[in-house]
């Protein structure tokens, strides 16, 4: 008796906990049901990449985006940045709201004072919902889309640091027939630039024709300072399909950053891919900052990767790469580094947070693979310049 008169008050309260709060559960049982089949049709996705590629990334993406591109083209500024004010701002109100909707209830003795903090928690579960669900069905499909290797081509393969090295002496002298000594280049024009550049290389890599559509051009964020602390040189917010560059970003690596955020926005979510296909755009630019901004990046992310495997051989092209491009990249990094805070913490925490993210989204490597790009210039440097 002692156990069951405890359970039939148990169940009586639960009881009535369901009749109080009955539209409230089933609101949030409604919510929970349409974000679990997104994730449970995202997951599934991973298994069929043609499947992917044919109906969603040159299909179904360009048209659930084509609205929100339309609507924030025309706008003078970043509507990201606005969006997350406002929303930071709200959420912000409704808890300092709820908070004093329960001390209220506390000092007035409420009977229902668990009613302001549930239905708190119920609104922001369905929040979380509806961002989950938006994201998956506004891009995130297209981690599990096929390979731009796969697309083009190419066959990755392992390859010893003799290639690699081929592959670093070519960038380097591309990057060196490249160079621009004069790079007091007005940023906008350089922006304004990125979609012509796009529709120049889809005469050559005809696939790129299949992805752009409806094309939303790069903006500068307003807060690029705190990108910069960061240590981001851009972002595509899948929420709103904006390519956002940080304006500060030094000119070398302006125009290859800009391509890159506009891949993201053209259904390449991977980014290596999103660097290589911003690279293939840079090298058959008209514009000569674009050009020798992708070779420059392109050879840098080979050189980095050298310089892990085989430092004599990375020493042996350091001792040859033109002054010029050496200046560019000694300058790059003090750019970078007047902006790390004391330990690196700020930056620490942005890399830990995308790192996060990457290996959520089917990219295993997580922020390491922004390096597998070299694994495309190689494929590239195989099929195009070795017998």
């Amino acid at each position: 008796m002692s156990i069951s008169k405890p359970m039939k008050q148990l169940q009586l309260k639960v009881r009535s906990f369901f009749v109080k709060h009955k539209k409230g559960l089933i609101s949030c049982g409604f919510f929970l049901a349409f974000t679990t089949l997104f994730i449970i049709l995202y997951t599934v996705s991973r298994y069929f990449p043609k499947f992917v590629y044919k109906y969603y990334t040159t299909g179904l993406f360009k048209i659930v985006t084509f609205v929100p591109k339309l609507i924030t083209k025309y706008l003078p500024f970043v509507f990201s940045e606005l969006l997350l004010v406002v929303f930071l701002l709200v959420i912000f109100f409704f808890t300092g709201r709820t908070i004093y909707k329960v001390i209220i209830a506390v000092k007035k003795k409420f009977p229902d004072k668990s009613t302001f903090v549930l239905h708190y928690f119920a609104v922001i579960f369905k929040i979380v919902c509806v961002l989950i669900s938006l994201f998956i069905l506004l891009g995130a499909f297209n981690y599990n889309s096929m390979p731009v290797a796969d697309i083009m081509g190419y066959e990755i393969t392992k390859t010893d640091t003799k290639v690699l090295t081929e592959l670093c002496n070519y960038l380097k002298e591309k990057t060196a027939d490249s160079y621009i000594e004069d790079k007091q280049i007005n940023r906008d024009v350089i922006l304004d630039e990125v979609t012509e550049a796009y529709d120049t290389a889809s005469q050559k890599y005809t696939f790129l024709k299949k992805h752009i559509g409806f094309t939303n051009p790069p903006k500068a964020a307003s807060m690029s300072t705190a990108m910069c602390y960061l240590q981001i040189s851009g972002i595509y917010p899948y929420l709103v399909p904006e390519s956002i560059v940080n304006g500060r970003t030094p000119v070398t690596s302006l125009p290859h950053t800009a391509c890159h955020e506009i891949a993201h926005q053209l259904g390449f979510a991977r980014e290596d891919e999103a660097n290589y296909i911003a690279y293939l755009v840079c090298i058959n630019s008209d514009m000569p900052i674009f050009v020798y901004s992708g070779y420059y990046e392109a050879f840098s992310y080979a050189m980095n990767t050298l310089y892990r495997y085989d430092y004599e051989a990375w020493f042996e092209i350091y001792k040859t790469i033109p002054e010029g491009i050496i200046e560019d990249m000694k300058n790059e990094n003090e750019f970078w580094n007047s902006f790390k805070t004391p330990n690196d913490f700020v930056s620490n925490i942005s890399s830990a947070v995308n790192d996060a993210y990457l290996n959520a989204n089917n990219v295993p490597d997580g922020i390491h693979s922004y390096g597998r790009m070299v694994d495309l210039l190689i494929a590239d440097y195989i099929k195009n310049n070795q017998p």
